[in-house]
């Protein structure tokens, strides 16, 4: 068996959708069936997803003071600070806010915190030594909703304030005016706007809304991935159709820099631009991305993206060398993996979280160490709430997020009993520690472009929405090989499908089945375009294979030791001298579930093997079988043969033959090579019919009777290595896989 990293869920139709809402939406029927696997089945769900429609601003909870507010600041010249965050989310709020009261005051000015030296959301210090004084009025974009302290402070100094902000609420709410989709006293239409969703929102009840805006709230909307529905998706929907009418200078030159020229869609935010402008704010200025999107200068444009395209390659190198590292404390026995370090850069961890999440299936916390205390980030797994897990714990202060990702702080102290309770309690609190992978469609042979473009209609996808995923079960692997850098991806082909699947960093598959395996797989299709062909493709996202694997090492030319750990299951030779406690004869017993066996020697006696293989669970087999001398091609003596033998030698002069001086002779005489005169001599002395002194060969004149070879031990023994060889080594892969199989299964029947 080769396990999956997800527990596959395929969606089952509850409801259906009524004809009549069918025919006013003009779904088709491969989208319908979509839809209702996915229990969306009601008018008004269904309207969410097909005609999504802005929400009234004038609902949202004191929109009304904030402008009041602003439009009072505007008017008598005051100083305004817009406060960012440095997140492709934060960079876009501050811009659209930005742009939008530059063309009604030029005394208004932004700031992204440094993620480093100010940390997340409002920073005291700055607040004490750069606003007070200084300015009149401050806003926050995407931040803010947790500084109880910081607003207390503007507060007492006569400075007013403004939190745009979507994130959790804490216990007690700041001294502010406070615009959030989803304030406690509020009841807005849409609760899940990302913070450049709000802020598009205030920009509105503002009258400043210009056409461009929308497609800079798309960007932070996908990039910051919140719930597609209903405004979120509307906003993303004609974000999309401006960007690709009127893409920000900034961003063309990134595209030109990496010679993309294709149309814009949600991948193309929340894989391209996304990474790009959140990279700024991760290992350096955020600020650089706010004027990557503001400049309308060509030159400056590209400075820019070569600036911005030089930070995201090095992200990605400390991403991997931080992963790298991380991976030395990952213990497979826990629910959670707690890891901290000393120089980690504090821009990467939620990444290099979000990687640990994937390889192991569990949530992780990642920390570095920052003047006294350790700061990190952490990811969980669909279904588990790791926030509220984690707040049940001691010497921690959560500082923000969700319940799935936020930012964590723990005095430096702590650090150890902090780790210790935290994974004590999460392994025993957590049940389901394997994620969830829903699965919308099985893939059926007539599934083609056109039914992939139904569902695609249906689109944008992106968080609680997300694009189709769609399987292929217990399908035989026709070709597999691996592809890219280091072989770290695969590439491969099922029989009777006309589908390509790739699987990025999936190369390690490779090694594990071989044509004619059934495989299952889950992923998203597309449509791959080369040389004016079009094919679809499934990009895998997982991978199974629930029969028994055998992995062919037969043949010296296909032999990879690096396949094989010490602690695997060896099976030697009967006879042959164990290396450990994991080393078992053929014949024996193994008293564990082992997860890979190593047939390393080729087995004398089929009987014994079989014994052994009747008896064991496993989910994988090496197959090495080596043995240095095999008799399949050699062959092994005819009976009559070794009575030959005998009554040439009984006829010899004094019953004796000098087998120095006359071997080749006799050999020649009985017609066989001299390694088989070597095996009839062997059966002989078996027998005690013949004796071997110095080279020559004496008949034992106390035996007279007639000549019985399958009483011999080595002739006997002969037959079964040429059985088992016959068997095991001469057989083709599927034949020794079934044979295997059978074996193994065969307990169960």
């Amino acid at each position: 068996m080769f396990k999956s990293l997800y527990n596959w869920v395929l969606h089952k139709k509850i409801e259906e959708i009524s004809d009549e809402t069918v025919n006013e939406f003009s779904i088709s029927p491969f989208a319908k069936e979509f839809l209702e696997r996915r229990h969306i089945t009601s008018y008004e769900k269904i309207k969410t997803v097909l005609q999504p429609e802005y929400g009234n601003f004038k609902e949202i909870y004191d929109i009304d003071r904030a402008v009041d507010t602003i439009n009072r600041h505007i008017e008598s010249g005051s100083t305004i600070l817009i406060y960012g965050d440095y997140d492709a989310d934060g960079i876009t709020s501050t811009v659209l806010l930005y742009s939008a009261l530059l063309d009604k005051t030029d005394n208004v000015h932004f700031f992204i915190p440094n993620r480093v030296d100010h940390g997340y959301g409002p920073n005291y210090d700055f607040f004490e030594q750069e606003v007070i004084g200084n300015v009149d009025l401050i806003i926050t974009v995407d931040n803010g909703v947790t500084a109880v302290r910081e607003f207390e402070l503007l507060k007492d100094h006569g400075v007013d304030a403004i939190i745009i902000d979507h994130h959790e609420f804490s216990e007690t709410l700041p001294d502010a005016i406070i615009i959030h989709p989803n304030h406690p006293s509020g009841n807005y239409s849409d609760p899940y706007l990302a913070g450049v969703g709000i802020t598009y929102k205030v920009v509105e009840a503002l009258g400043l809304l210009k056409s461009n805006l929308i497609g800079l709230a798309a960007i932070g909307t996908v990039a910051d991935m919140v719930p597609m529905f209903g405004e979120n998706k509307r906003i993303v929907i004609d974000g999309l159709k401006e960007l690709n009418q009127n893409l920000p200078l900034g961003l063309r030159a990134v595209m030109n820099l990496n010679e993309k020229n294709d149309s814009i869609d949600t991948e193309t935010i929340g894989f391209f631009f996304g990474p790009r402008l959140n990279s700024t704010g991760r290992i350096s200025d955020a600020s650089i991305g706010v004027e990557l999107l503001l400049t309308d200068d060509t030159s400056y444009a590209n400075m820019l993206a070569a600036e911005i395209e030089e930070l995201n390659n090095t992200r990605k190198e400390m991403v991997e060398t931080t992963l790298l590292e991380a991976k030395d404390q990952i213990n497979t026995d826990n629910k959670v993996q707690i890891i901290y370090g000393k120089d980690w850069h504090p821009g990467i961890l939620g990444i290099v979280a979000s990687r640990i999440v994937e390889e192991n299936g569990v949530p992780a916390i990642l920390l570095t160490h920052d003047e006294g205390v350790y700061k990190g980030s952490s990811r969980s797994i669909e279904g588990v709430d790791l926030l509220s897990l984690i707040r049940s714990v001691d010497s921690t202060q959560v500082a923000h997020g969700h319940a799935a990702a936020f930012g964590i702080t723990v005095p430096e102290a702590d650090i150890e009993i902090f780790k210790e309770k935290a994974t004590l309690y999460v392994n025993e609190h957590l049940l389901k520690v394997k994620p969830t992978r829903h699965v919308d469609l099985e893939l059926s042979p007539t599934f083609n472009e056109e039914h992939l473009n139904e569902i695609y209609k249906l689109g944008p996808f992106g968080q609680e929405f997300p694009a189709p995923v769609f399987m292929e079960e217990r399908k035989p692997i026709d070709e597999i090989r691996q592809i890219g850098k280091d072989k770290a991806h695969l590439k491969f082909k099922l029989k009777n499908t006309p589908m390509d699947y790739i699987g990025f960093n999936f190369g390690y598959v490779a090694d594990e089945v071989s044509t004619d395996d059934h495989v299952s797989v889950i992923g998203k299709v597309n449509v791959n375009e080369f040389n004016g062909n079009r094919k679809l493709q499934m990009i895998i996202e997982d991978v199974k294979m629930d029969e028994l694997r055998v992995i062919d090492m037969r043949a010296k030319a296909d032999q990879n030791f690096n396949l094989i750990k010490p602690t695997d299951i060896f099976l030697i030779q009967e006879g042959k001298e164990k290396l450990g406690s994991n080393y078992f004869h053929y014949g024996e017993q193994i008293p564990f579930i082992a997860s890979t066996l190593v047939l390393r020697d080729l087995p004398i006696d089929l009987q014994a093997f079989e014994h052994t293989l009747r008896e064991i669970k496993v989910g994988k087999i090496i197959a090495i079988l080596n043995e240095k001398e095999e008799l399949f091609f050699q062959g092994i003596p005819k009976e009559h043969t070794v009575r030959d033998a005998y009554n040439l030698i009984t006829e010899a002069k004094n019953g004796a033959i000098d087998l120095k001086v006359h071997a080749q002779r006799f050999s020649k005489k009985l017609n066989i090579s001299m390694h088989s005169l070597e095996k009839v001599m062997n059966i002989l002395i078996d027998l005690k019919r013949v004796k071997l002194q110095n080279g020559v060969v004496f008949y034992n004149p106390e035996i007279t009777e007639d000549i019985l070879v399958s009483e011999s031990k080595v002739y006997t023994d002969m037959q079964k290595k040429l059985a088992s060889e016959s068997k095991l080594k001469m057989s083709s892969r599927p034949e020794l896989k079934k044979y295997l199989e059978d074996l193994i299964t065969s307990q169960n029947n």
